[in-house]
């Protein structure tokens, strides 16, 4: 094993212990007739500051409304609705709030386009409406696209990729 391997073998031995350490989002539970958090108010808070990428309480409340009002065909106040959103965002571990409202317009835009593709793909949908419905998951899946490229090029992802320096002979 070269050098170059062992550095690669610890990286990603790194980056797996790190995401298997890390708490898991918080959860909405049936509790009688009601549903509440998981846990206590401290580890509800920390869990949300993390899913969303600030301690900023207001706006952790204005992009958990705005993800979740996005899902289709929605029960109001279902942990069907919030948990999968929740965890998506969660997955997608923002480092700030810039990242947040992205990964928030993430889950929006693939949730409605998957909700497209299954609109194109009723047996009674007539052409126009497959088309309709494809030309919006299509349009759709492309800027989700370009919002993993775009999160895959801020500093975070490029502090985990070992910088090339390229010298051209001759040059001082």
């Amino acid at each position: 094993m070269t050098q170059t391997d062992a550095v690669t073998t610890e990286a990603v031995a790194s980056a797996q212990s790190s995401r298997l350490l890390r708490a898991g989002p918080p959860k909405l539970v049936q509790k009688g007739t009601k549903l509440d958090f998981e846990g206590n108010i401290s580890t509800l808070l920390s869990g949300l500051s993390e899913t969303f990428g600030t301690s900023d309480e207001d706006l952790i409340c204005t992009l958990l409304g705005q993800v979740i009002d996005a899902v289709p065909n929605r029960k109001t106040g279902s942990r069907e609705d919030w948990n999968p959103v929740v965890a998506a965002l969660h997955g997608i571990h923002p480092q700030d709030a810039l990242e947040g409202l992205l990964a928030v317009q993430m889950i929006a835009g693939h949730n409605l386009a998957m909700e497209f593709l299954r609109r194109a793909a009723l047996k009674e949908q007539p052409t126009p409406g497959v088309d309709l419905n494809l030309n919006r998951a299509t349009k759709l899946l492309r800027t989700f696209t370009a919002q993993i490229l775009t999160s895959m090029s801020r500093d975070r992802f490029r502090a985990s990729v070992p910088a090339t320096s390229w010298v051209e002979a001759g040059s001082s």
